[in-house]
């Protein structure tokens, strides 16, 4: 037996189709009709006249009824077909608009009252599906999303952007993804006027366009975080430290600045303290501290300085934050002040190196040169207290071989073509001792040694210096002339080595050269220390190895000069130091120059100098400080004008310098070493994104339509 099927007008003249068992009655159909549409709590929803089931409408409509009032699979059809059911209805509405010939009204009504049944039918199916309960439809909601979150996969923006502008730019877009849904949400109450919902339904899909990405975000940043937290826990449970937390922390130091060359061990018991506490933080919570940052630290402190976050991690977001609140009233002058305390630290730190202790350029060449002079002297001394006791034990003078000196120095005169360039008194006198007629012994010899000395000194013209050159040389070979006993021989011998040691010893320091010739002692330093060849500077403190106070005026000297040219002449009290005239200064001086004046103990703190006034000022790749200082001029323009108003300064400018300066300005002069709790997180960064990005286009594909119908 078939169905029944009843028509019912309603007082307002529209006409329902009930269908009921082949047994009910007129009655039963309208009290089963009334009592479906109270339990909905839809009393003026009514299902409007929709096409007889004998049509192939009515079959297709009879069909989808029937989906759609399965339990779970129909919500999530009615859902999926929601959106081109919102497009029919966009179209009739659209083409009704443009031309009513083309799509009349009539027609027009009928698909909203078609989409209002369908609708209406719709609800009665859950209604009878959920004991009596509509509730929140969650099947329908995943319907929507499956529908449509492949077409917003590409058109939600889900990447946080780090300026303004482009977050302006990815909201509009988001806002105009969520309106399109919104616009392909039908409209189900015919009493409505359609354009008018048409607009709040593209308002609120693009609300939650706007909304839905962030909030996921948020979300899906907060589980993420929870769960590496609980992961990282467990790693911190198994790596716990078993034994001596402190020796631990020592070891690691340890062996970490000794990568960059510092010795950990020669730190001060303050600096040790202080690294010590960060790792052994770190150790707790089973992180490790980066080693660059903790280097820089170490070096900040090592030199008395005061280091910031940005300049120990040298990130350049930080860093231009900084110089912002530097020019932030009162706010920024703890950071100031850390500017002006690392400056004092590196002017301070040469100055204990021994800078302090200079001499000037003009009295450390004279205290060198006073100290090679009272050598050469003494070393003098003893050569002729050796001749004297030749001749001594001689019985008077010891004569050399006049014709041997004569004849070796014009020989070399000759092979070397510098006779023509022998002054012609040293030509007389080579001439008449070789011809007998100036006796040459040990006396005689002491006298044209220093007559020779004294031309080459005075020589302006290098061929006439090395012609006399030769000369003294030839006087230095001349050996004794006659028969002598054993005890002479020796002491002659003895005199004559010793002699000779020593001229060697000058000949191979251009600084004993020097003072030999006395040479001006104002560029004494210059050339023979600062200017000089390694090897050069090697002979120079070797024959001042007996001068402590020489040695050190050299070393303080040197120390002196890479000051100046740091501070550029300046006085300590108003210099800035300059890292590049420091370290472009420091890096001339050769590392084997450096090792003769300094221990590796002073080189590695000249080098530590030198980063950490790197640190204090330069600006690495990819810094973005505004050097005009814009925004820190515009928040003083703005406190100023907030002064101004009555209790101003007390309800605005202070406590707005309060803030600043207790969040972000601490937090850059507290200066902690980024620790990074797990190398590899449980859930990366990247994985986050990845779920967010599946996540906020099925959010808004989802709650979109949801929230416009």
């Amino acid at each position: 037996m078939s169905d029944k099927t009843y028509d019912i007008t309603a007082p307002d003249g529209r006409t329902f189709r009930i269908t009921g068992p082949a047994d009910s009655t007129p009655e039963q159909a309208l009290a089963e009709f009334q009592k479906s549409f109270s339990a909905a709590a839809a009393p003026d929803n009514t299902i409007p006249y929709t096409s007889p089931p004998t049509t192939w409408r009515g079959k297709g409509e009879a069909a989808m009824d029937a989906v759609q009032g399965t339990p779970y699979v129909g919500p999530m059809v009615k859902g999926a077909v929601d959106p081109a059911v919102g497009a029919a209805q966009l179209f009739a509405h659209t083409a009704n608009a443009v031309s009513p010939s083309l799509f009349s009204n009539q027609s027009v009504k009928n698909v909203d009252q078609n989409i209002a049944a369908g609708e209406q039918r719709y609800e009665q199916s859950r209604v009878r599906n959920n004991d009596g309960k509509a509730g929140f439809d969650w099947g329908r909601l995943i319907g929507n999303a499956a529908a449509t979150a492949p077409m917003m996969k590409n058109a939600i923006q889900t990447g946080q952007h780090p300026t303004g502008y482009g977050m302006l730019v990815n909201g509009a877009r988001n806002f105009g993804s969520g309106a399109g849904l919104g616009l392909l949400t039908p409209v189900t109450d015919p009493n409505k006027d359609y354009w008018d919902e048409k607009f709040n339904q593209a308002v609120t899909g693009g609300t939650v366009g706007v909304m839905a990405p962030p909030f996921v975000n948020s979300v899906v940043g907060l589980a993420s975080n929870g769960i590496n937290k609980l992961v990282q826990t467990g790693v911190n449970k198994v790596a716990q430290f078993t034994g001596d937390l402190r020796s631990q922390a020592t070891n690691y130091l340890t062996t970490q600045l000794a990568q960059s060359g510092i010795d950990f061990n020669k730190l001060t018991t303050a600096v040790k303290g202080q690294l010590l506490g960060e790792v052994e933080d770190a150790i707790k919570v089973g992180g490790t501290l980066s080693a660059e940052a903790l280097r820089r630290k170490t070096d900040f402190l090592a030199v008395g300085g005061k280091p910031t976050l940005g300049k120990i991690t040298l990130d350049p977001e930080q860093l231009s934050k900084e110089h912002t609140l530097k020019g932030i009233g009162n706010a920024g002058r703890d950071l100031v002040e850390a500017d002006i305390q690392n400056n004092k630290a590196l002017i301070t730190a040469m100055n204990d190196a021994g800078a302090a202790a200079a001499k000037g350029g003009y009295a450390t060449g004279e205290t060198m040169f006073n100290a090679g002079k009272s050598m050469l002297d003494g070393q003098k001394q003893k050569v002729t207290a050796l001749y004297d006791r030749a001749r001594s034990l001689n019985g008077g003078e010891i004569p050399l071989d006049h014709r041997a000196f004569a004849d070796k120095a014009i020989t070399t005169l000759d092979r070397e073509m510098k006779g023509a360039f022998l002054p012609d008194e040293f030509r007389t006198m080579l001439n008449d001792i070789s011809q007998g007629k100036i006796p040459l012994n040990i006396s005689t010899a002491e006298q044209l040694r220093t007559m020779l000395a004294t031309a080459s000194r005075n020589a302006k013209d290098g061929n006439v210096k090395a012609a006399v050159g030769i000369m003294r040389d030839a006087l230095e070979e001349a050996p004794a002339s006659g028969q002598f006993g054993k005890d002479v021989v020796d002491a002659f011998g003895a005199a004559r080595s010793a002699h000779r040691a020593l001229r060697e010893k000058v000949k191979t320091s251009p600084a004993l050269q020097a003072i030999e010739d006395e040479m001006p002692v104002d560029k004494f330093f210059d050339k023979h220390v600062l200017n000089a060849p390694v090897q050069d500077l090697k002979t120079t403190i070797k024959a001042l190895e007996n001068s402590p106070e020489a040695l050190q005026a050299m070393r303080s000297q040197m120390l002196q000069h890479l000051k100046a040219k740091a501070l550029n002449g300046a006085a300590d009290e108003t210099a800035t130091f300059s890292q590049s005239g420091y370290n472009r200064a420091l890096g001339a001086i050769p590392e084997q120059k450096l090792k003769l004046l300094f221990s590796d103990d002073e080189i590695a703190k000249l080098r530590q100098v030198g980063r950490v006034a790197s640190y204090n000022q330069a600006s690495p790749a990819g810094n973005t400080i505004n050097r005009s200082n814009t925004a820190s001029q515009l928040f003083n323009l703005l406190m100023k004008t907030a002064e101004k108003v009555p209790f101003g300064k007390v309800a605005v400018v202070q406590p707005a310098q309060a803030l600043i300066s207790g969040n972000q300005v601490s937090k850059a002069l507290n200066a902690t070493v980024p620790v990074t709790t797990l190398s590899s997180p449980f859930i990366t960064p990247a994985q986050q994104q990845r779920v967010v990005n599946f996540l906020a286009p099925a959010a808004v594909s989802a709650f979109g339509p949801s929230f416009s119908r």
